[in-house]
């Protein structure tokens, strides 16, 4: 196929699969034409099932929105939930609109931490020629060679004393040294510091424990086996399987090297592979759910922590 024909190939493959992404986004607006704005009673109720015991500031509801500003009881600080109608427009045309809500409770409970702790993480900031960052995401850079762990526990202490209720635990304050190279992290589950090696099994882990939820199993647990490099061709899939994902290097042939973390529940043995699977749009796994049906416990809750692939 000449350059001018794969041009005009994909320029039709993209006009196709925009009509049909509006036709199934037609659909779903069909489908869901009883979707309306909350009021602010359901609004309320729903943050203190999610967030805890709050003090109402002020409510406004309108047939476009509801607003409701709250006070959090165990530390404080307000946030805002917010309830709308959010208009869908493509390439300039209308298709209705779905209702959405923004949720501000993890923001203002970031920066109300951060006023609190700013003095102290400062401190220990000038003591080592550090900088803290939280313009993305909570973060740490630290001269080239100085030590990861150190620093990033004395930080991190700070933070972690307003983790009231495990409300900060799926938070990390990520460490670099000045030349960007990753050096771990510190979670604010407990204030400890990882290396870069454990961080990944802990990401691995955790989607682990999330595949065992899904399950009759969900209370089961989940352990890790160990770490193994091989070949993508060990996996026994074809090459197509393997999805291309901006910004993370994944397996191009067969004899590429691929990363295994194995883990073991009651009922099987089995890994998770460091490549995005083409059919299920996240790593591939050899989990089989069939093998953990019919062996119910008593439900968990599991936080999920998404990270980046590495």
């Amino acid at each position: 196929m000449s350059g001018r024909k794969a041009n005009d190939h994909v320029k039709e493959k993209k006009k196709k699969y925009r009509r049909i992404f509006c036709i199934a986004l037609l659909a779903t607006v069909v489908l869901s034409g009883c979707g309306h704005v909350k009021s602010a009673k359901k609004l309320i109720r729903q943050a203190k099932r999610d967030h805890g015991a709050c003090e109402v500031i002020s409510k406004k509801e309108t047939e476009e929105s509801t607003e409701v500003v709250l006070k959090d009881k165990l530390q404080g600080f307000e946030y805002t939930v917010r309830s709308y109608m959010s208009d869908i427009n493509i390439d300039g045309a209308s298709f209705g609109s779905l209702p959405e809500q923004r949720d501000g409770f993890e923001t203002a409970l970031i920066d109300y931490v951060l006023s609190e702790t700013q003095t102290d993480v400062e401190t220990v900031c000038q003591k080592y020629g550090a900088v803290f960052d939280n313009e993305y995401a909570l973060s740490l850079t630290i001269p080239k060679g100085a030590d990861a762990k150190t620093i990033g526990e004395e930080v991190a202490a700070y933070l972690y004393a307003y983790n009231k209720n495990n409300r900060m635990d799926d938070f990390r304050l990520s460490i670099r040294d000045d030349e960007d190279s990753p050096l771990g992290s510190c979670y604010l589950s407990d204030g400890l510091y990882r290396t870069p090696q454990e961080e990944q099994i802990d990401d691995y882990r955790d989607y682990a424990k999330r595949l065992l939820q899904e399950t009759d199993n969900r209370g089961g647990e989940v352990t890790f086996v160990k770490k193994e490099s091989g070949t993508f061709a060990e996996t026994g899939l074809p090459l197509p399987r393997v999805a291309n994902v901006l910004g993370s290097t994944f397996p191009k042939t067969m004899s590429d090297p691929v990363i295994f973390f194995y883990f073991k529940t009651d009922h099987q043995e089995f890994y998770i592979a460091d490549f995005v699977d083409n059919d299920t749009d996240t790593w591939y796994t050899t989990f089989d759910p069939e093998k953990e049906k019919g062996r119910k416990k008593s439900p968990i809750h599991i936080s999920f922590h998404i990270g980046s692939i590495r």
